[in-house]
């Protein structure tokens, strides 16, 4: 008989630090720092109703960090009013020169976060005999501290053996590695799942994904024509630096998966690429606006 209730669980604590600018010599500032942990019987959404628990008799043996845990997030805005123009702190005798220098402000949006919870598969899915949950047992740690494994892509990766080579420079690949060339040490360095010898399915929380950081940008220049009509430009940047940022997870890459050595690490595909809180290249938007 297969039997699905809600008996799961799940606690999420966090403190949050706020500071805030009211406007004031034109800046505006608004930051706030939310460092908190996520625990649950599973490390998935609990609607999802088709990954079974490992073990029924012992909700526990699946508790332990969720996939969104994130220890630390950090959202940073404002806007700052550039002191330039008639009774601001640089002027110009000239009216025509104040326009032009006049009214232009910048406001900057920051976001960081620490890395997700990276799970690493022993790849059966069944190691606890309750066939296919959806979310498999973790491999175990031997001897390793893995709060200093590497969260960071390392580049120009050459390794040779069966360990995270495909994809390696060497092949033509890439050659981005979440582990870079120790990957071989460190996949050496975690064993299957044993139930009568752990007790506990480990799914996530061994290993930390990479770090996320996004700025995006606005400039806005304000013209006065008249009394009532003014004329205002404004030039935005979503992801102003351009940069890269790697999946990884296991359902993008790197699936860390015992039974799957050459992928182990692999670094390929971009994080999110479709969707919220996508990374996109750069995006730039240009815009006129006149008001009267």
């Amino acid at each position: 008989m297969l039997w699905r209730t809600t008996d799961g669980f799940s606690n999420y604590q966090a403190l949050v630090i706020s500071v805030q600018k009211r406007a004031s010599h034109g800046l505006t500032f608004n930051g706030n720092l939310t460092y908190g942990h996520s625990l649950g019987t599973q490390a998935i959404n609990q609607e999802y109703t088709e990954a079974d628990s490992s073990n029924p008799w012992n909700l526990r043996t699946d508790y332990g960090p969720q996939f969104w845990d994130r220890k630390a997030t950090v959202n940073i805005l404002g806007t700052y009013e550039l002191p330039f123009s008639k009774g601001r702190r640089f002027a110009s005798s000239n009216p025509v020169v104040n326009r032009i220098i006049g009214g232009w402000s910048v406001s900057p949006l920051f976001t960081f976060g620490t890395g997700y919870p990276i799970p690493m598969y022993t790849g059966s899915c069944q190691e606890f005999g309750e066939g296919y949950a959806g979310i498999c047992a973790g491999a175990v740690p031997m001897g390793i501290n893995t709060a200093k494994l590497s969260n960071s892509p390392k580049f120009g990766v050459t390794e040779s053996g069966l360990v995270g080579s495909n994809g390696n420079a060497a092949n033509g690949g890439q050659g981005v590695n979440l582990f870079g060339n120790n990957a071989t040490q460190i996949f050496n360095s975690f064993r299957p799942l044993f139930p009568g010898i752990d007790g506990r399915s480990m799914t996530v929380g061994n290993l930390r994904g990479l770090s996320r950081y996004n700025l995006d940008l606005g400039i806005t220049k304000d013209t006065k024509v008249t009394e009532r009509v003014g004329v205002q430009f404004y030039f935005q940047m979503l992801n102003a630096t351009n940069h890269m940022e790697f999946a990884d997870a296991c359902w993008a890459s790197p699936c860390l998966d015992l039974l799957d050595p050459a992928d182990f690490g692999r670094l390929s595909g971009q994080f999110n690429a479709i969707g919220t809180g996508s990374n996109y290249t750069r995006i730039i938007q240009l815009g006129l606006r006149v008001g009267f």
